[in-house]
């Protein structure tokens, strides 16, 4: 369960660093690069006895970690656009509904059980994350329909994380791997952000600043840690992985609002309090059905 918990903490973390890239005027995309790097070294600190790389070209988990690495880089910079420029509502709407896909993924691939308390958890987790975000902030800058299929792609990108995450960890991944694993999926990120930057680089003639690279710094730990945590997270027997998934977003979500209003002083309003009661009824009904 302690993992569980500081998976929940870092991820939260993340969300609310990402409140000071305007203020600093930090790009997205430098930051988000120079974290996965981060990320790389963070790892290799962390777990002295990390396999060398040619290991991993023998694994069966090495495509997963290599699509995940693309699809990290890819949805986070989205995120990133969509909620900078058009509406961060809309961004958490997107990445957090998101859940169903793993949840699902789990039921039908994994042949986990769909019970009723499962089933009304994931009802309520849901109707908490529209309710948290409901009264958020739009901005104007793309069309109803662009707006749309950027959220749309979101979607799908964030829950298809999820559920590769998920697979990995209840088929290919043995508890010595969790370091390896996490630290293949974000060389692989750092390697496609890497080449993006470096397009960048040459055509806009613009490098990282030091505030891009404190940031990427203060993103990547705590980043690194959150993934590593999240997949001993789901390799716990105790409860079932779409369980943990439910109890993970949800708690991401709740975590987040609640340290916003305290933070940076977010109104705090009826929606949002109803909204933290339901998510911690999902996840206390889950906890209490699979004990």
């Amino acid at each position: 369960m302690i993992d569980l918990l500081l998976s929940i903490v870092l991820a939260t973390y993340l969300v609310l660093c990402f409140r000071f890239f305007d203020r600093f005027r930090i790009s997205n995309l430098h930051a988000i690069v120079l974290n996965y790097w981060t990320c790389v070294l963070t790892g290799i600190l962390a777990a002295p006895g990390l396999s060398p790389p040619v290991y991993w070209l023998q694994q069966e988990w090495f495509p997963l970690a290599v699509a995940l690495g693309l699809l990290f880089f890819v949805v986070f910079n989205l995120m990133g656009f969509l909620a900078r420029h058009i509406s961060a509502t809309l961004t958490s709407l997107a990445s957090k509904l998101s859940l169903v896909i793993p949840v699902l993924a789990a039921i039908i691939l994994l042949r986990e059980p769909m019970t009723w308390q499962k089933a009304v958890s994931l009802i309520m987790a849901l109707a908490s994350v529209v309710l948290f975000s409901l009264g958020g902030k739009a901005s104007s800058g793309a069309s109803p329909m662009q707006a749309l299929l950027l959220a749309l792609v979101i979607f799908l990108g964030s829950g298809l994380n999820d559920t590769l995450v998920n697979l990995s960890v209840q088929r290919y991944l043995t508890a010595d791997a969790y370091h390896d694993f996490t630290v293949a999926v974000f060389s692989s990120a750092s390697l496609w952000g890497g080449l993006v930057l470096l397009g960048e680089s040459l055509w806009k003639r613009r490098l990282p600043s030091a505030r891009a690279l404190a940031a990427g710094i203060l993103l990547g730990i705590p980043n690194y840690f959150s993934l590593f945590f999240l997949t001993r997270a789901l390799s716990w027997q105790a409860l079932s992985s779409s369980t943990i998934i439910i109890i993970n977003n949800t708690g991401i979500v709740a975590l987040t609002a609640t340290a916003a209003a305290v933070l940076f002083g977010e109104r705090f309003d009826r929606n949002k309090l109803t909204g933290l009661v339901v998510s911690l009824l999902a996840m206390g009904l889950l906890y209490w059905s699979e004990r």
